[in-house]
């Protein structure tokens, strides 16, 4: 998977304010850049997802066609492409109660600025790694070292998340990974055993890359957290979930007193917990220290996409 290049982020329509709703002389634009003989003739709309699946954003799904045609050449080609759209909800009330327009801006600077910032981080850790091979294998050609070189930037490098066509205040265009066979665990079912492993395997590797930046690039890394905004748990909006966290922890202690009940001790720890849950979680999520990194801020099944192989081990 892939980020836009820097090309793509310099471009004028990722920071244009104008409606979020696509059209055909944007999603041209946006597609030509990759592909410089392509004409797109037509698009179709789609919901990207299904009712209760996301909730900050509204989701879709195009269905872009349209057409090739290589410069001294009279034959047309056939081009397909279908893309994810997402864009804040039209609802107002909507928007402020997920606090949609927070989260979206982190959305933008992650995939403008933070992932592609840990990306060229990475290559260039591993170019670092490659030149003091070439010192220290006289004995083995070039061609040995960059051959290694190559499958090691291969595998190595975190790079997790679809393909970003475009990210701006208002709109996300995205590479729909259902094409590549990915698809959504059951938000009820949850995550089993080996879905779970997967996932904290990807955060590990993003939290340790986060970390490495850091370490190296204090000053740079400082600036990218300085973009973001905790757009749920600060103390502003302690007040707002007030009446839902009530809800939530009173079903989540009535649900362990009614399965564990002997657990006496495990359950006065826990009411203990959630009798102030959201000052303690505004407290956990503002907590700094040396292994304080960027993390994903949303991570549950909604957020999760696995391929599997053909004996129905997670490929990816």
């Amino acid at each position: 998977m892939g980020v836009n290049d820097s090309d793509s982020r310099k471009d004028s329509i990722t920071s244009s304010t104008s409606s979020s709703h696509l059209d055909l002389e944007l999603l041209q634009r946006l597609f030509v850049k990759f592909e410089p003989d392509l004409t797109i003739d037509s698009y179709e709309e789609a919901q990207g997802s299904g009712r209760g699946d996301n909730y900050t954003a509204a989701l879709f799904r195009i269905a872009l066609k349209g057409h090739t045609q290589p410069e001294g050449s009279s034959k047309k080609l056939k081009w397909e492409k279908s893309i994810i759209c997402k864009r804040l909800p039209d609802c107002k009330i909507k928007r402020e109660a997920f606090k949609s327009e927070a989260l979206f801006r982190n959305e933008v600077v992650f995939y403008n600025t933070i992932m592609p910032e840990y990306i060229e981080f990475q290559r260039r850790q591993l170019a670092a790694v490659a030149s003091a091979g070439r010192k220290h294998e006289k004995d083995q050609t070039d061609t040995d070292v960059a051959a290694r070189c190559l499958e090691l930037d291969e595998h190595s490098i975190f790079q997790a998340i679809p393909q970003c066509y475009l990210a701006r205040d208002d709109l996300l265009v995205l590479e729909d990974l259902r094409v590549r066979s990915f698809t959504m665990p059951d938000r009820q079912a949850g995550l089993g055993p080996k879905q779970l492993e997967a996932v904290l395997v990807e955060l590990a590797k993003f939290h340790a890359v986060s970390l490495a930046y850091k370490q190296r690039h204090p000053v740079e890394f400082q600036k990218l957290t300085n973009s973001l905004e905790e757009g749920i748990f600060s103390q502003a909006n302690a007040e707002w979930y007030r009446k839902y966290y009530d809800v939530l922890t009173r079903n989540a202690i009535q649900m362990v007193r009614q399965t564990v009940p002997e657990k006496k001790e495990h359950l006065a720890k826990l009411e203990a917990f959630l009798s102030n849950c959201f000052g303690h979680l505004v407290e956990l999520v503002n907590r700094k220290s040396e292994l304080s990194v960027i993390c994903h801020g949303d991570c549950w099944t909604n957020n999760i996409l696995f391929r599997y192989a053909n004996d129905g081990a997670i490929a990816e």
